[in-house]
């Protein structure tokens, strides 16, 4: 009995060190962020809002139009983690993205320049939330199922052990 309890402690401790690793090291992951633009399609040179929901509270978001690349600003989120940038798009016809980053949360959009007169539609709307690009939650999942793992093993192992010892 004794070392059950002792193995379900260890247990325990060792659930809690893994899915209360981000709090232990004082980090924060907030899911549901979110980057939506005025216009999917735009002329060149042609102003351009990003605005992005779910980011850090009160933090630097570095935004870049990757294809070009170039920084268009940092911008700061509110207490919320909302945020509003406008630039100019760039002026190569073709498709573009833009990037936004607070060092946790990193997202992309897509976006068109499209020349004057070429007919392309001008859409605005959102793009759907498609994920997290952070991997750290499944991470923790698997090494506390790991750890549950190892645990009922040497559990058993040792109860088989002791029985085997008693029987002889």
């Amino acid at each position: 009995m004794k070392l059950t309890l002792k193995a379900l402690g260890a247990f325990v401790v060792l659930v809690l060190a893994t899915f209360g690793l981000a709090s232990v090291a004082g980090a924060q992951s907030y899911t549901g962020a979110t980057l939506t633009a005025n216009n999917l399609t735009v002329a060149p040179g042609g102003s351009m809002t990003v605005e992005g929901r779910g980011f850090l509270p009160n933090a630097s978001v570095s935004v870049t139009v990757a294809s070009t690349p170039t920084e268009v600003g940092p911008t700061q989120t509110d207490g919320e983690g909302n945020f509003s940038i406008t630039f100019a798009a760039p002026t190569e016809v073709g498709a573009h993205t833009v990037t936004a980053t607070d060092g946790v949360n990193t997202l992309v959009i897509n976006f068109e320049v499209a020349a004057a007169g070429s007919g392309a539609p001008v859409a605005s709307g959102n793009l759907p939330y498609t994920g997290n690009d952070s991997s750290l939650p499944l991470a923790q999942i698997v090494a506390g199922l790991l750890a549950a793992g190892a645990v009922v093993y040497l559990t058993v192992r040792k109860r088989q052990h002791s029985a085997v010892k008693v029987d002889a």
